[in-house]
Parts: C-alpha cells; structure tokens; sequence
C-alpha cells in the first residue's frame, strides 16, 4: 500500500527525532587500544599529553584521539551502528600521517542520521573492503564492509568515530559514550555534547589487555601467564574490571599442577596466593584471578583488592609468577620495562617472557 506524502512526512520527521540505539559495529569483543580523549580530541593537534576517557580517568596513548580503536583482524565484518544514509564510501583524501611520516588515504564509510533532529555522522576507518555506495540506505546491522589497515594506521583495526553539530553548526566529534565524570572539558573547549548512543546491551566493552601463548619463545614452564586485562572502565572503583590469567602447559606438566606454593605479583609488590588445594590440570588448565573481591571456582579466583592495581598510567606494568622453586616467569606491558631484570634459569622450569608487542595507536 502507497502512503500519500502528505502522510508521509509526519513519518520521517517523526523518525527524524527519535532518539538514536546503536548496536554493535562488529561481532565479538574486540580490546580497545585507543579511547576518545575529552580533554582536547584533535588527533595530530593536541600534544598537552593529557588524555581523559569518559569516567574520568587520566590515560596513555593517542593524545587527542578522535575516538575509539578496537582491535580486529582484517576482514572482520564491519556493522551499521544504525539505520541511515551512506553519507562517503571510499577513499578519503590524502593526509600526512605522523606515526608512518608519510601521506596515506584511507579506505571509509561515513553514515549519516539523525538524533532527536540533530545530524550525527559515524566514520568507519581504515577499512580493506566497502561493500556499500554514497546515497544507499543502510539498515541497523548491515555489513559495510571489511575492517583493514588502510590510511594512517600500524595495525589491522576500527576507528569509529560519531560526529554532531555543535553551537556555530560546525560537526565536532562527540564520544558516543557520553560524559559521566562532571562537566566535560571537550564541551567547554568547543565541541558539541556528549551522550550514551548505546541501545541496552549493545554497547562494545572498553578493555585494554595483553595475550600470550604458554610458553612462546621456547621455555618449558609447566605454569605461565597467558592473559592480562589490566585496564577496564574506572578500574579503580571497579577492580574486578581487571584480572589476569595463569595456563597449565599440557606438553611439559604432569597431568595435575598443585598450585599452593606459586604466587603472583606485580612491580608494585602486591603478592596474590593460591589457596590450598588448589590445583590446574590437563582438564581444567586455565584460572582467571580477578583483582577485587567475589567466590573463588576451580576456574576463578579473586585477589580481594578494592582497587585496581595494574597501572594503567604510566600504562606499563609487569606480572610475575614465582614458582616454588624461586624461579620466576615474567610477563610485561607497555614500552618501559617497569621491573627488575630476573636472576638467570636454574631449571627447566624457569622462563622469562618478553613484553608482549605494544598495541597498535592507528589514527
């Protein structure tokens, strides 16, 4: 059935106002490598080394970042955040990149909607793939495209970036996050209002972690470090934002691993221990610590701190697991080494491992 237009336009105004619902823009959960910076988010711009996530905490990395990198393989599936118009599909034009110090183009999507009658834009960056075109419209939810490494960028990843109208009519870039930590310095500075896009459940976890394989550079340590999310949303209030991971290697440990004698540390000097009795296997070889307080499982534990303690600026820290024997396996983030140099292996069991390499800090 045709609607009569006079009809119609009730509609689109109507859907015009609406508040926006984004959904997720890719499957899974991605870390995010970089956060949008409150203070000043003029990326290449900004250099004051001040960067203000959206609780309200101080940070490291991309000073002045426009928005949020999360880290995904090249050719993830990338989502419309909304239903809206393509507002650009292709390459965009040439600009001098600081980190590679030369100029690169970057494949992209812009998608255009609007939010209770404001025009908001939504950047996909740095894309390998564009399976849309400039005037389509798009649904919540469809594929755009593939994420890459094209344009300003030292790694395979996303930059979403949401853009509004701020006073002078000028389009600033917005957190879609929001502000939750005061007055908003960006909104001082002249940029537009922050606010939370996020239909319920949709909204991408904001995390910073490292990973590793047991045992990656040749050591054959029964027990290793294998995962350290050592920065979530306001870690410091939330400590169980944050946890580190210790895997039982099944080609070097017997079929049970008493784990009563090991401890965690970090360079701060914070000891965790492991209960008595309480074991990895072949079956059960992983056990997630977090860093505050909760019921411990055969799979997690919890370190009952009301804090965070992985230092997230400067963003680099060291865990240490020290065996029974004394001998230690060391697991580092960040680009400074923030701990001693461990003593020389005694055993078969001792392993050193090197700072995992640092995240990408694409435009």
């Amino acid at each position: 059935m045709r609607l009569h237009r006079a009809r119609l336009l009730p509609l689109l105004l109507l859907g015009a106002c609406a508040p926006l619902q984004f959904v997720r823009p890719f499957p899974g959960t991605p870390r995010a490598t970089n956060f949008f910076d409150h203070d000043v988010p003029r990326q290449f711009i900004d250099t004051n080394g001040r960067m203000l996530t959206y609780w309200g905490e101080e940070t490291e990395f991309r000073d002045g970042h426009e928005g949020y990198d999360f880290d995904l393989p090249e050719g993830t599936p990338l989502l419309a955040v909304e239903k809206g118009t393509v507002h650009f599909a292709g390459i965009a034009d040439p600009f001098f990149c600081p980190p590679l110090k030369r100029t690169t183009q970057d494949l992209m999507v812009r998608l255009e909607m609007y939010h209770r009658g404001e025009l908001i834009r939504v950047n996909y960056q740095h894309m390998s793939r564009v399976d849309v075109k400039e005037g389509d419209r798009v649904d919540k939810g469809q594929v755009l495209g593939l994420s890459g490494n094209t344009g300003c960028s030292t790694g395979p990843h996303l930059h979403l970036a949401v853009y509004r109208e701020n006073g002078d009519g000028k389009l600033v870039t917005i957190d879609p996050f929001g502000f939750q930590a005061g007055v908003d310095p960006w909104e001082g500075h002249g940029g537009a209002r922050s606010e939370w896009l996020w239909a319920p459940g949709q909204a991408p976890e904001l995390f910073r972690e490292n990973l590793d394989k047991p045992n990656p550079h040749g050591s054959t340590s029964w027990v290793t470090i294998t995962r350290l999310r050592w920065q979530g949303v306001d870690d410091q209030k939330n400590p169980n934002n944050e946890f580190i991971e210790v895997t039982l290697d099944p080609r070097f440990a017997p079929p049970r691993v008493a784990m009563e004698k090991y401890t965690l540390s970090n360079n701060a000097g914070d000891v965790f221990r492991f209960p008595p009795g309480f074991s990895l296997t072949h079956d059960n070889p992983t056990v997630r610590i977090y860093t505050g307080a909760g019921t411990g499982s055969p799979t997690t534990l919890y370190w009952g701190h009301r804090q965070g303690i992985w230092r997230n600026r400067p963003a680099a820290d060291c865990a240490v697991l020290t065996f029974p024997s004394g001998n230690r396996y060391t697991f580092y983030y960040g680009e400074v080494k923030t701990c001693p140099e461990p003593p020389p292996p005694a055993s078969r069991r001792t392993a050193v491992s090197p700072p995992p390499p640092r995240s990408h800090q694409g435009h």
